[in-house]
């Protein structure tokens, strides 16, 4: 009872001083604390200035000029235009390759000759003792003669020709031991008009030579006659095998350029 009236006791004091105007000082023992708020740092209250974005690089617009600005001053290269292949060069070509899976055991030889005046050549084929010659027509191959002939293909005059006189010669021999040369006139290059001339010097028991009747154009086609198995040709005739006419063993491999070994008369005289 005497703890309860003290406090009051005290607070009545209180009301009378400050009536009368005179506070004493509290006791601090009486005094209850007093909350103090948590200290307040400054990275709390200040406000964190918003960070502003870089400021992008003005783009500028791709160019819509297809022009190519690169200084490029190296001229290209000056490329020679090809000729466009002559029709007679794939005639032949199909022809000689044919030929070489027709008859891939035989020794055959193949050589371009200028039977007549133009710049198409002609086209020999030997095989064994066989020949066959091909002219060109209208980008196509025509057979003109096909005979046999004395010996080897590379025997002297056994196949000659006459340049641009249409003239192809055969060396042949008989049965009764004569020989001579069958010559072959070609007008226009036209199978169907050539004319053949045969010059033999063989004896018959009478002494008399067959065929003789033509030797009397002996000079003319340049034919010489020296005697048993001595006929020879004259210096205007072409042994298939000299010259730019060489003779090509005949394979898939030579036939495929068979146009490089052609030169047209032209090309000839600039040479």
């Amino acid at each position: 009872m005497q703890k309860k009236l003290i406090p009051a006791a005290a607070a009545l004091c209180m009301l009378l001083c400050t009536a009368c105007g005179n506070i004493p000082e509290p006791d601090p023992a009486e005094l209850a604390p007093i909350p103090t708020a948590a200290p307040v740092t400054a990275t709390e209250t200040e406000t964190e200035a918003p960070t502003e974005a870089p400021t992008p690089a003005p783009t500028v617009p791709a160019s819509t000029d297809d022009t190519d600005t690169t200084d490029d001053t190296t001229e290209p290269e000056e490329t020679e235009p090809t000729e466009p292949e002559a029709p007679w060069v794939g005639a032949y070509r199909t022809l000689l390759t044919s030929k070489c899976k027709a008859s891939e055991d035989t020794e055959s030889y193949f050589a371009l000759i200028r039977l007549d005046d133009d710049n198409v050549p002609e086209l020999v084929v030997l095989e064994d003792c066989r020949m066959q010659l091909y002219c060109c027509k209208d980008d196509k191959t025509e057979l003109l003669l096909e005979d046999t002939y004395k010996g080897m293909a590379i025997d002297d005059q056994n196949v000659c020709y006459q340049p641009e006189k249409s003239l192809f010669s055969t060396a042949f021999s008989t049965m009764g031991g004569g020989s001579g040369f069958s010559i072959y006139s070609y007008p226009e290059l036209d199978p169907m008009a050539a004319i053949c001339y045969h010059f033999n010097n063989a004896e018959d028991s009478e002494g008399e030579l067959p065929y003789n009747t033509i030797w009397d154009r002996a000079a003319e086609f340049e034919v010489t006659n020296g005697g048993y198995h001595a006929v020879t040709l004259g210096d205007s005739w072409v042994h298939i095998g000299e010259g730019f006419d060489a003779l090509e063993p005949l394979s898939e491999a030579r036939a495929a350029h068979v146009g490089e070994a052609w030169t047209t008369e032209d090309e000839e005289e600039d040479e």
